[in-house]
């Protein structure tokens, strides 16, 4: 089969196509048909370098964390799934070099797994298991009440615009965003919903907010909206460590379910979330390329999507 992998850690040139074989199953896996795959800010990271000492990946290594797609093959005890289901899907890629989501089949546990309704197109499937979980656990994480507040950074991004919604949908915190005018004006323009809004600085929160999502861990940024015992969720690798600080600051690691993905699926058919797409690319060495340019320019609105069949 056909994937698209990095062959040497760097720059987004570093991109070829390669021929690997169709991945065998394990009793509790399914084998996905891929129709699209998100690209994240992590997959840059790891094309980078970062993680391969964790996870002992070797080169040639096919990124990709997410996933929609039709079943084609199911493992010896899979009864919860059938052959043509239409699904989404994070793949458990970890220590497997051969295993990520640009490629045209990958194997996947069924508990990472989501039957894909009809009403949600393939493409915007494809948008919520790493961005959309990863937003409904931070703010979990955060355990802020109705009413609290809280500073969304990056708010336009894969996982922002999530963090923005659910947050103020479902969970009715006061949402406050913050990025640049053009993220403002993007927002506006998809009625995305929030109560206010940082450009740049704004004395009213100094030291006022109850929980922040910060995936820059930038911690001048947190430390002055940030109100004392509150706390920051990051979504950076490495957070700075800094002794004494008046607030507390935790590192997301994201776990994974099909029971969040069905969850996150129900919100968006139910119209409590909108799914923005900023640009879609082919399964090709130059596509792949061009989709990790656009995300290293930290500047996009919603997400990024590889077209595989």
């Amino acid at each position: 089969m056909k994937a698209i992998a990095v062959i040497k850690v760097g720059s987004s040139n570093n991109f070829d196509e390669i021929n690997i074989p169709v991945p065998e199953l394990e009793s509790d896996e399914v084998l996905v048909s891929t129709m699209f795959a998100g690209v994240n800010p992590v997959d840059s990271q790891i094309r980078e370098g970062a993680m391969f000492e964790k996870y002992k990946w070797d080169l040639p290594l096919v990124l990709g964390w997410e996933i929609s797609g039709i079943i084609t093959k199911l493992g010896s005890q899979v009864t919860e799934f059938s052959v043509g289901d239409e699904i989404i899907a994070k793949p458990d890629r970890s220590y497997n070099s051969l295993k990520g989501s640009y490629a045209q089949f990958v194997a996947v546990k069924t508990n990472q797994v989501a039957l894909k309704p009809e009403e949600l197109p393939f493409a915007l499937g494809a948008a919520i298991p790493l961005a959309g979980q990863t937003a409904l656990e931070s703010l979990n994480k955060l355990n802020l009440k109705s009413g609290q507040s809280v500073i969304i950074r990056g708010a336009g991004g894969g996982v922002g615009v999530f963090a923005m919604q659910i947050a103020k949908n479902i969970l009715n915190l006061k949402v406050i965003g913050a990025g640049s005018t053009l993220t403002k004006q993007y927002l506006d323009s998809i009625n995305i919903k929030y109560d206010d809004f940082i450009v740049e600085n704004n004395s009213e929160y100094v030291g006022k907010v109850d929980g922040i999502l910060d995936p820059f861990g930038s911690i001048e940024f947190d430390s002055k909206y940030i109100k004392k015992s509150g706390k920051v969720v990051t979504l950076k690798q490495v957070v700075p460590v800094i002794d004494n600080l008046p607030f507390f600051i935790e590192h997301h690691v994201l776990k994974s379910s099909g029971s969040q993905l069905k969850e996150l699926i129900d919100y968006y058919t139910s119209g409590n979330i909108y799914i923005p797409i900023d640009s879609i690319y082919p399964l090709t060495k130059l596509g792949v390329q061009h989709a990790h340019e656009k995300i290293d320019t930290h500047h996009t609105h919603g997400k990024i999507i590889i077209e595989v069949s």
